[in-house]
């Protein structure tokens, strides 16, 4: 199997403010606390409802504080709340996970549009795990994120897990608007979206640190799919400690020793390695200084986008990708081809339509043998009873 190279930006997280949200879709009675992260950061939970299209309905910051940001939603006339009490979640977990915004895609997906955000880069966890239909799979996707489609779905893990209750997408909004969607345009099957955390992050600032402090300045090349040297300032002799790579789980994937390192600048290269010298997977990594006896500076993030060729990869960051609603089904649909954009693997058949039971209605039929299906495994679908 050929590993893909890496693409590294290297980015720290705000504080919490009023520029990051957390949104759970379903009652308030069922609302995570302030307390609960999931997979991102903890703070104050919308509870959202199904929302007439495009009504806009405001957003409060993790702090609690109102803000200008606003959410609307659209997905044909057929989005409701699918509430199951799943016995494997419990909690918080079980608060967020057991209910979900879902609609048929008939032929909208379910989409969701969060407005009025400040300039930056975001980052944008949606959860999406069907409750009660573990095999059940929901493409998720942010347009013009710099990763494609994501499959998530499966059993319950005993946690959050990527692929498998959740997609982290990066973006960079040019019209202060973020879009979100869960499904296929035109695919006439089930998809959803069980709740979403956005998260506003700023770049690694590369000039001096100031006076004393120890600190990560910057990574260059950025973005790139080779080698990169990562550049921080100790503000006084290690005696020991470490730099560290972590990946989202927050696994240690790769450690430099700092011990004998003198006060001042120094640089690290990461070949995007593992200590016995095979390629790490494509996804986020973060990394940070790890210090003995001290406060280590906050981490910094790491965001692979996992293109293969690396003419691709350098202009991945400046050029956005087509969003996949351009193009909804596959050029070659009796072929079963994959579309230009998403790994769709489909193929189109008719069924038979009984008596009085309303038109026909494509059928999503499962993804050929040995077929690629976005780091999720083989994707099962179901169609919708037509009428």
């Amino acid at each position: 199997m050929r590993t893909l190279p890496f693409v590294l930006l290297l980015v720290l997280a705000t504080p919490a403010s009023g520029q990051s949200f957390n949104i759970d879709f379903g009652p308030e009675t069922s609302l995570p606390s302030s307390s609960h992260g999931a997979a991102g950061l903890p703070g104050a939970w919308n509870a959202i409802g199904v929302v007439t299209a495009f009504e806009r309905v405001p957003l409060v910051g993790l702090d609690g504080l109102p803000t200008d940001a606003r959410l609307y939603m659209f997905g044909g006339s057929n989005l409701s709340l699918l509430t199951v009490d799943e016995a494997a979640t419990t909690g918080e977990d079980e608060a967020l996970m057991d209910d979900m915004l879902i609609g048929p895609c008939d032929p909208v997906d379910v989409c969701i549009w969060v407005e009025n955000l400040a300039p930056g880069d975001y980052e944008v966890i949606t959860y999406g795990r069907t409750p009660g239909d573990p095999a059940w799979i929901c493409p998720l996707r942010v347009d013009f994120a710099t990763t494609g489609p994501v499959n998530v779905g499966g059993a319950w893990p005993g946690g959050h897990a990527e692929t498998v209750t959740y997609a982290r997408h990066e973006v960079t909004p040019t019209n202060q608007k973020i879009g979100l969607h869960s499904g296929t345009y035109g695919g006439y099957v089930q998809a959803g979206i069980n709740g979403i955390q956005i998260r506003k992050v700023e770049p690694v600032s590369v000039g001096g640190p100031q006076a004393g402090t120890t600190a990560i300045r910057g990574i260059a090349p950025n973005p790139s799919a080779a080698a990169q040297v990562i550049d921080f300032v100790l503000a006084s002799p290690a005696t020991g400690g470490s730099l560290e790579i972590l990946d989202a789980s927050g696994r240690i994937v790769r450690r430099e020793p700092l011990a004998g390192r003198s006060a001042g600048p120094h640089r690290v290269t990461w070949d995007g390695r593992d200590p016995d010298g095979r390629p790490v997977a494509a996804g986020l990594y973060f990394v940070r200084l790890h210090l003995p006896g001290r406060t280590s500076p906050p981490p910094a993030r790491l965001a692979s986008s996992g293109c293969a060729d690396p003419r691709v990869a350098s202009a991945s960051a400046r050029r956005p990708e087509r969003s996949p609603r351009a193009s909804p089904r596959c050029p070659n649909p009796r072929r079963g081809r994959a579309g230009d954009r998403a790994t769709c693997w489909t193929r189109w058949g008719r069924r038979r339509r009984p008596a009085g039971r309303g038109p026909r209605r494509p059928v999503c039929l499962r993804p050929p043998r040995g077929a690629a299906s976005n780091g999720a495994g083989r994707a099962r679908s179901r169609s919708l009873r037509p009428g």
